[in-house]
């Protein structure tokens, strides 16, 4: 996924025109890889006040079945009661979650959206699962080249404090992709100001500083990173075109072989930016 993104980059001409040809990478986070170890949202029947106790009954058969995991009759257990009883936020919340587990973020964002607008109470044992999920449809929506759309989930989601940080970096990677460097900064220092440990922000953050050829605060955000996740080869790739911008081609070379042995589908990456200093040197006599 990582060298994919860098070569759509690479493809575009936008890292090529802004920094020189040097092969920072810009990344995304993989929410729906941390929305699957979320546990599922659920109301219990008891709380779920001004139903009556035969949709009660079967509100709970529907959590029943969530904790199953057998989405389909979880739903059709939440479609008869939303059926009888058209505002029971807890149905809309709990359907909701199934419909983020079988995959259909649309309905899902849509129930959990709704359950809060009616029940605000709700709004807090929601935020995980909408988060998540406004990133997953945010992220799909990039790759789909729908920008507007995507920048919509992402703002949604900064207003959740448990994602606010992954939105920012993901609306700096979209402010990347479109050549809106100082925009980028922007959007990265806010989501390293909400969590500075941040890795794809400290590297997004990295390409938008050496875009304004500010390549010794690029290197201290690619250092961290990389004491943060030590085997991430897209902060080394990024980091072997820092130290070439700085003439620095020793360390350029080891962080580039480096990145290729993590990551092999780099192996391109890492020559277009090593080329300058794979030149042998002039002799002066």
């Amino acid at each position: 996924m990582l060298a994919y993104r860098l070569k759509a980059l690479l493809s575009s001409g936008i890292l090529g025109a802004l920094l020189g040809n040097m092969a920072c990478m810009p990344v995304r986070g993989d929410a729906k890889e941390e929305a699957a170890d979320t546990p599922p949202f659920l109301v219990n029947a008891s709380k779920s006040t001004g139903l009556s106790s035969a949709l009660n009954k079967m509100l709970s058969e529907g959590i029943g079945f969530i904790g199953e995991k057998n989405w389909d009759l979880a739903i059709a257990k939440f479609d008869a009661v939303l059926k009888r009883a058209p505002r029971a936020a807890s149905a809309f919340a709990n359907r909701g979650v199934c419909y983020l587990y079988i995959g259909d973020e649309d309905k899902g964002i849509a129930d959990l959206t709704k359950a809060v607008k009616l029940d605000p109470d709700l709004r807090e044992p929601t935020e995980s699962s909408l988060g998540y999920a406004l990133l997953s449809r945010g992220k799909a929506r990039v790759d789909r080249g729908d920008a507007t759309g995507a920048r919509r989930d992402f703002a949604a989601a900064t207003a959740i404090p448990l994602v606010r940080a992954r939105a920012l970096s993901e609306l700096s990677y979209i402010e990347l992709n479109q050549g809106s460097m100082q925009a980028c900064l922007n959007r990265a220092t806010e989501a390293l100001e909400a969590d500075p440990k941040l890795v794809e922000a400290l590297m997004n953050r990295a390409v938008c500083l050496a875009a304004f050829n500010r390549h010794h605060e690029a290197l201290l955000d690619l250092n961290r990173a990389l004491e943060l996740d030590g085997s991430n080869a897209g902060a080394l790739i990024s980091r072997a075109g820092v130290y070439k911008s700085l003439n620095q081609c020793k360390e350029a070379v080891a962080d580039a072989r480096a990145a290729v042995h993590l990551d092999p589908s780099l192996t391109e990456a890492a020559k277009a930016t090593l080329e300058p200093c794979a030149k042998p040197k002039e002799n002066h006599k």
